[in-house]
């Protein structure tokens, strides 16, 4: 009883490490894609893209909400929220970006869409960060 009584508790903490890094490398794969396609890819495909990767990122490792919120209401979500200081704030401005590129028709050359890559591993490298410094 006392062997079970300790495993299943460690198997879920270790279920829960392997999800949060499942996460991140799916972001991360996603990334390295839309990387590869900036050249060639549409602007506004590609800002879709990024932005739902980094929705599901921020939906699995910060609060379930962030799927369905829009940048605004990111923003106005409480800072403890987020592990990291400046994430919901870089998080919102990257995502309002991305709206715009999407749905305001704004112009984004191949270098701005790696840049906005670029910004999302950022986001989610200092996010990961500051969770494994969490007690």
């Amino acid at each position: 009883f006392g062997f079970a009584a300790y495993l299943v508790p460690a198997s879920r903490s270790l279920l829960a490490r392997w999800r949060a890094g499942q996460a991140f490398r799916r972001l991360g794969r996603s990334l390295d894609f839309l990387e590869a396609q900036s050249g060639s890819a549409e602007s506004a495909a590609y800002s879709a893209a990024l932005s739902g990767a980094l929705r599901g990122y921020l939906a699995a490792r910060v609060s379930s909400d962030a799927l369905s919120l829009t940048p605004t209401e990111l923003s106005a979500l409480p800072d403890a929220s987020f592990p990291a200081p400046a994430t919901r704030d870089r998080a919102a401005d990257l995502l309002s970006w991305s709206d715009g590129v999407r749905f305001g028709g704004a112009y984004a050359d191949p270098a701005a869409l790696r840049k906005a890559a670029g910004e999302a591993r950022l986001i989610a490298a200092e996010n990961e960060e500051a969770l494994l410094a969490r007690p």
